[in-house]
Parts: C-alpha cells; structure tokens; sequence
C-alpha cells in the first residue's frame, strides 16, 4: 500500500520536498512518511500504512496535505470513502 501524491503538487515543491515529511494532524499527532522522489511515480512509501491504521482508513480517502515548508505539513484526512469516478464513454 501506498499513498498517491498530485504531480503538480511535486513539481512546484519539488526542490523543497526531502525524502522524509513530517505530518502534523490538527489532534497533534505526528506521522513521518517516506517520499519516493520520482517524478514518474510518485508515491508515499514507509509509514503510510501506519497512518491509515492510525486513523483506521480503509478503502480510499482523500488526504490534503498543507505545506509549511522543510517537508512539514498539515495533516487533513476527509473521512468519507471517495469512490473512483467512473464518466460515461
């Protein structure tokens, strides 16, 4: 399992963004997940699983992650499943 991240959000914070974030949930938690840093698939590895059973996610949801800078961020975890949308051909 891993969490997807938007590629414009990676491509404008690309030169700030470290191998490490550091997420910070309004409650004051704190979670540390591993960034692959490829550009090509981008991906949140190490310790998103623990994060999703932290907050006992199962399925998919949406996360928003707000930027404070040096790979910190604001945590906020929407949680309501998000089916995949599908649109008629």
């Amino acid at each position: 399992p891993y969490g997807e991240v938007s590629r414009s959000f990676v491509v404008r914070w690309k030169d700030e963004l470290e191998p490490t974030w550091h997420l910070l949930h309004s409650s004051g938690n704190m979670h540390f997940v591993t960034y692959n840093q490829d550009l090509i698939s981008l991906a949140l590895l190490a310790g998103w699983t623990e994060l999703r059973e932290f907050y006992g996610l199962i399925g998919n949801h949406q996360v928003t992650l707000t930027h404070y800078g040096q790979s910190v961020f604001l945590l906020t975890i929407f949680k309501s499943t998000s089916e995949q949308k599908v649109y008629p051909k």
